[in-house]
């Protein structure tokens, strides 16, 4: 007997989409958040991963990271912020 398949059907939703919820279902969720918050959160996200990736191909070069991902960050959190508040609001 498998246990897991209780919990599986027991959190179903409707049981048309399995465990996952569906992207409509995602969206009412954001529309608690200022596209402030949204956009600050996704590129602290991206940015870290810029930042990671620049210190594994550069050698550990920690100021030359740093500056990409600063760099990058800025640029993306500007582009995310003006779609995250045409879509929020």
């Amino acid at each position: 007997m498998v246990e897991g398949a209780a919990l599986e059907k027991r959190c179903a939703g409707n049981g048309t989409v399995g465990s996952n919820p569906t992207l409509s279902a995602m969206v009412c969720y954001h529309y608690s958040m200022s596209p402030f918050l949204v956009s600050f959160l996704v590129t602290a996200g991206v940015t870290t991963w810029i930042y990671l990736k620049f210190q594994k191909y550069s050698g550990n070069n920690t100021k030359q990271s740093t500056m990409a991902a600063s760099a990058a960050g800025i640029f993306i959190f500007i582009v995310f912020y003006f779609i995250a508040n045409s879509i929020l609001k």
